[in-house]
């Protein structure tokens, strides 16, 4: 196959990913001549796969778990890429292979269509009155790190991070430190705080924590809720913000939850359909069709 003709997806477990669907569509509707295919590797054979793949593909979306791994064997970074030290989109420029990060674009278009602007940042609401504002991240990876960077951007600077493993809240702890470096004789800008706790965590103090919060997101696996086996019983703020990055199902237990207590929500496919049009955008010079893309999207997952 001709390498202007591929798109890879490279990840541990995606055979049911609707990219393919989504990214296809969107090809056929402005008869592009890309193909967009899905490849599960195992992480033994990664540096080889890729290596191969990378003389043929001439874009690649990566995904959990190696999205820091593939950094070695790129040529350059965006900032964005860099500063969340995770990849996810890679693409060619005068044969140079590109690093970038549209998660976080994803999250924040996702999240402006409920409350920000480009020009006025956080929009004042009822919902959203006090001066300091505090978002609870639930997970510490990735996506953790894409919609903390895109909340800062947003004008939230406190935190409560959950996650399963003291581990990834060293990590998580140490990115915020190195975010804190970054601003460092900048005028107006607050230093980033925050809380960490993890699965260990009694249920009223995650109780006393999240009730706090207007802003919340799950940027973990369903599964990561099986640790907290009270989860069923936690209460939400009223009316809070729920962004979920699990796209399947649509309606996740955090979504519902957020439902029932007349909040707001963010599906997960909304964020992966907007970090698709971005990489869309990279790979083809052309302005994503979001409908078609959504449509088929949807279709996929349904």
């Amino acid at each position: 196959m001709l390498k202007n003709l591929l798109i890879v997806l490279i990840g541990k477990k995606i055979q049911k990913s609707p990219s393919p669907a989504m990214h296809n569509a969107g090809f056929h509707s402005l008869s592009l001549p890309f193909q967009y295919k899905a490849f599960s590797i195992p992480d033994q054979d990664f540096e080889r796969e890729f290596q191969k793949l990378k003389k043929t593909a001439y874009g690649f979306n990566i995904t959990i778990p190696y999205k820091e791994k593939v950094i070695p064997f790129l040529d350059r970074l965006t900032k964005k890429a860099e500063q969340l030290w995770a990849v996810n989109t890679i693409f060619f420029e005068n044969g140079t292979s590109i690093g970038e990060n549209t998660d976080m674009d994803g999250f924040k278009q996702a999240l402006k269509e409920l409350y920000f602007t480009e020009d006025s940042g956080f929009l004042s609401s009822s919902n959203f009155s006090s001066i300091e504002r505090t978002a609870f991240i639930f997970g510490a990876g990735g996506a953790a790190k894409a919609s903390a960077a895109g909340l800062m951007e947003m004008g939230i600077h406190q935190f409560v991070i959950w996650s399963r493993t003291e581990e990834r809240i060293s990590h998580f702890s140490s990115w915020l430190n190195q975010q804190n470096s970054r601003k460092e004789g900048k005028q107006g800008e607050k230093d980033i705080e925050a809380k960490f706790m993890t699965a260990k965590i009694s249920k009223n103090a995650f109780q006393s924590a999240i009730i706090e919060c207007n802003i919340i997101v799950n940027a973990a696996p369903l599964e990561a809720i099986k640790d907290l086996h009270w989860f069923p019983e936690i209460k939400l703020k009223k009316k809070s913000v729920v962004a979920d990055w699990v796209y399947s199902p649509i309606k996740t237990p955090w979504l519902e939850k957020a439902e029932s207590n007349k909040g707001k929500i963010i599906e997960g496919y909304k964020i992966l359909l907007y970090q698709g049009m971005k990489a869309f955008e990279l790979w083809t010079g052309e302005k994503a069709p979001e409908q078609v893309m959504k449509k088929s999207l949807l279709k996929a997952l349904l």
